[in-house]
């Protein structure tokens, strides 16, 4: 019985751990999205000029970043900011990005793009960079807790 607890304590804190590690890799895709979004509304303000609502209609990918533009864009709602593993200030980065595209003419708007297209590139290399250290760690750490947890219980 008491093996039967320890091996049930050491799969629990390995799915922990793993839960605990997937902020990594969602807040990756995230600035993963977000560089792919930038990068074709640069695009569009460019060359074809079509407008965001188009853009965002034709969008079929349903992550977190898309929907949040959806729902402000095309539904004309209040912004849903609930994305809990970036931090305030990448929130507050994100809402302004969301406000202030489509908000002037062309030559400023691929202006801001381009800044935050640096900014975004930038962002995303750390989050690969975040999510290869420390998603394994935490998966190791949850597996260790268990282990020492399942000894105890020995």
């Amino acid at each position: 019985m008491r093996l039967f607890l320890g091996v049930v304590l050491l799969i629990i804190c390995t799915f922990i751990g793993y839960i605990k590690s997937n902020k990594y890799y969602f807040r990756r895709l995230f600035y993963d999205d977000f560089l792919q979004f930038n990068s074709r509304l640069k695009n569009e303000v460019a060359f074809k000029q079509s407008t965001i609502k188009n853009l965002l209609e034709n969008e079929k990918s349903e992550t977190d970043f898309i929907k949040v533009l959806k729902t402000n864009i095309i539904f004309n709602q209040d912004l849903p900011f609930n994305i809990n593993y970036l931090n305030e200030t990448e929130l507050k980065q994100y809402k302004d990005y969301v406000l202030d595209i489509g908000t002037g003419d062309k030559v400023l708007q691929m202006e801001f793009l381009q800044r935050v297209d640096e900014e975004v590139s930038k962002k995303q290399k750390q989050c690969r960079e975040d999510e290869e250290k420390y998603k394994k760690l935490y998966v190791k750490l949850g597996f260790f807790i268990g282990l020492i947890l399942l000894i105890l219980v020995l």
